[in-house]
């Protein structure tokens, strides 16, 4: 009995420490060519191994979400099936990834006393240029703000935030957008 209880213990703990980083991924494929996000997603997730992660795609009322490696294939091959991918609605994408992440706990790691992270929480937003700024503020900042990531000294420790914008922008207007958010790590993909 006593050995059992200890195996079960180790398992326990063993898959807490597999999933010790959560990755959260948004991408707007409204206006983009979808084949673009779809290889730098997958190099992402190839990257993070046996880590959790969650694949938001926004369409309106209608997101697709994937969590398992298996079936990423299948969400993007859904996707160029898709007539045309509705334009992100901010309140309905803020309120469904926040529902998500508290249904799946994965911010349950903040130690509310020290208001710091145990274990690293990374999201990977994908905006398009016409958009972005509208989005990082209506989407990226909300997200940040409703699951208490960010304190007066900038984010939690652990808890890193990239945005990606297509290559579309120009290189002047993604510098001025690193100054007015120094704490986001941007980028063009």
């Amino acid at each position: 009995m006593r050995v059992s209880v200890i195996i079960i213990f180790c398992f326990i703990f063993s898959l807490e420490s597999v999933f010790s980083n959560t990755h959260i991924i948004y991408a707007d494929i409204s206006k983009k060519n979808i084949a673009d996000i779809e290889s730098e997603i997958k190099e992402i997730v190839s990257n993070i191994e046996d880590e959790s992660f969650i694949l938001y795609i926004s369409n309106g009322n209608n997101p697709l979400i994937c969590e398992e490696r298996q079936k990423l294939s299948n969400v993007f091959e859904e996707l160029n099936y898709m007539p045309v991918p509705s334009r992100p609605d901010p309140f309905t994408d803020v309120d469904s990834l926040n529902a998500i992440i508290t249904e799946k706990q994965l911010l349950k790691n903040i130690n509310k006393k020290q208001r710091q992270l145990q274990k690293a929480v990374k999201f990977y937003f994908f905006l398009h240029h016409v958009d972005y700024y509208n989005h990082i503020e209506k989407i990226v900042k909300e997200i940040i703000l409703t699951n208490r990531l960010k304190n007066e000294n900038g984010l939690l420790n652990k808890c890193h935030v990239s945005v990606f914008i297509d290559k579309d922008k120009t290189r002047k207007k993604i510098k001025k957008y690193q100054k007015d958010y120094k704490y986001y790590d941007i980028k063009k993909y």
